[in-house]
């Protein structure tokens, strides 16, 4: 998914806005492909003709200026929308951050579930993996508190490089159990006219997830973007992110695409790295096609309860209590909202 990027870093109206494939798009995804309507399909196929369509429909809604229903986002809705989704966030990095194996549930409930479920499987390797992820966590908080240093220091960067240094030095994998990366692919797919139809299935088909698809990332994206905007005084253009949002989606689906909207992990992060415009994206994409390209080994040894704690530190400063603090004590109608958008969102 590295064409998008490109699109939205030269259409795109947000900052700190970061697209990729999210968490909510996937389930939504896998959900539709999985069902009866796709039922022996090829399931790439189907993928890659939903971020067609999901993406023209958006490109059409973009053109319309049907970005004033962000209108009706409400900060309330929006603070508590996000609150939720960080928790969310912090719930599915668990499997990495303590390698036990947590199934992937749909809400917050499942998760914590999930977790208990697997709780059968703690054992000294889960120790060490989750020590490792835990130091990472406090390590990325400490460092923010140092005030010498600059704020566009690498912290992220830097607990990588340790932790893969770690666990190739002291060969940790084998020693303690510890996951890693392993073999990263290498190399780029060429250029695929999609395909929206078989003889099983049509087009047709493929109107009930593609409006689902488009309200979600419609949510997803205006939410994270209107955030960061208010932050840090600018505003965004919901129909131009409609549009930018439409044709990374298309002109993906040509280079083998997944349906990508904005992502709240990888927004975050960017933010922290001191993204200020959406050329970031581009930025993102040459770093991750030269490291698809010729980096790829060095990634072998990073574990993945490192990447674990830097989402999860990042994921964690979108839950806004001190909002649903204030909101307590000052506007009935707003904590109402406020609760509302949060427990619908878990």
């Amino acid at each position: 998914s590295l064409v998008p990027l490109v699109v939205y870093g030269l259409l795109g109206s947000s900052g700190q806005l970061a697209i990729g494939p999210t968490a909510i798009h996937a389930i939504i995804t896998s959900e539709y492909i999985l069902g009866e309507r796709f039922k022996g399909a090829d399931h790439m196929q189907v993928a890659i003709a939903l971020a067609l369509l999901s993406g023209a429909l958006r490109i059409l809604l973009g053109l319309l200026g049907m970005g004033f229903l962000a209108n009706f986002l409400s900060h309330s809705v929006i603070s508590g929308f996000t609150s939720a989704a960080g928790i969310m966030i912090c719930l599915s990095q668990l499997r990495g951050l303590t390698g036990l194996p947590i199934a992937r549930g749909r809400t917050v409930f499942q998760n914590l579930y999930n977790l208990v479920v697997s709780l059968p499987s703690f054992s000294a390797s889960t120790i060490a993996t989750t020590f490792m992820g835990v130091c990472v966590i406090a390590f990325l908080i400490l460092i923010k508190k140092v005030k010498r240093l600059p704020g566009w220091f690498p912290s992220q960067l830097v607990a990588m490089v340790a932790c893969a240094g770690l666990a190739g030095l002291f060969a940790l994998d084998k020693a303690i159990g510890l996951q890693i990366l392993r073999d990263v692919p290498a190399g780029f797919p060429l250029p695929k006219v999609p395909s929206v139809g078989s003889q099983t299935y049509g087009i047709e088909d493929y109107f009930e997830p593609v409006m689902v698809l488009t309200a979600m990332a419609f949510m997803e994206s205006i939410s994270i973007g209107k955030k960061f905007a208010r932050e840090r005084g600018y505003r965004i253009d919901p129909s131009q992110e409609l549009l930018a949002l439409g044709m990374a989606n298309a002109i993906g689906s040509f280079f083998w695409s997944f349906p990508v909207t904005g992502s709240f992990s990888r927004s975050v992060v960017n933010a922290q790295v001191g993204a200020v415009t959406p050329f970031a994206n581009i930025v993102s994409a040459l770093v991750v096609a030269g490291a698809l390209g010729f980096l790829t080994p060095a990634f072998y040894y990073l574990p993945k309860t490192c990447l674990a704690g830097i989402i999860i530190s990042s994921a964690w400063k979108l839950v806004e209590l001190s909002e649903l603090r204030w909101l307590w004590r000052h506007r009935l109608p707003d904590r109402i909202v406020w609760l509302s958008a949060f427990v619908a969102t878990l």
